[in-house]
């Protein structure tokens, strides 16, 4: 996903895990998060609540491979979350909802 976005002209960073993301967002403004459901350090469902309290103008996008009725999933979007993308989807529908997120 990441090396798309790069070939249509969008500045990405990546992190690994929950904690790198919160290094990351501490020492840098971002326009949008794309942020994985499940990472090696937590479940994005308990560490985004936190997050869209301290960045509530950030628009958020979850990537899971998960399906869309998984709880872990419901929470991120009850939490704010404006989408998700399927791990498995066409890197099109990425890019829509990339610039949807973005207003662009």
């Amino acid at each position: 996903l990441a090396m798309f976005l790069e070939q249509e002209g969008f500045q990405v960073d990546r992190a690994a895990t929950l904690k790198e993301a919160e290094t990351a967002a501490s020492s840098h403004s971002y326009n949008l998060l794309l942020l994985d459901v499940m990472l090696p350090d937590g479940n994005a469902d308990d560490w985004l609540p936190k997050w869209r309290k301290l960045n509530p103008e950030i628009p958020v996008l979850m990537v899971t491979g998960l399906g869309a009725n998984d709880p872990r999933l419901r929470n991120c979007l009850n939490a704010g979350a404006l989408g998700w993308i399927p791990k498995t989807g066409r890197v099109e529908g990425l890019l829509t909802q990339v610039r949807r997120a973005l207003g662009t």
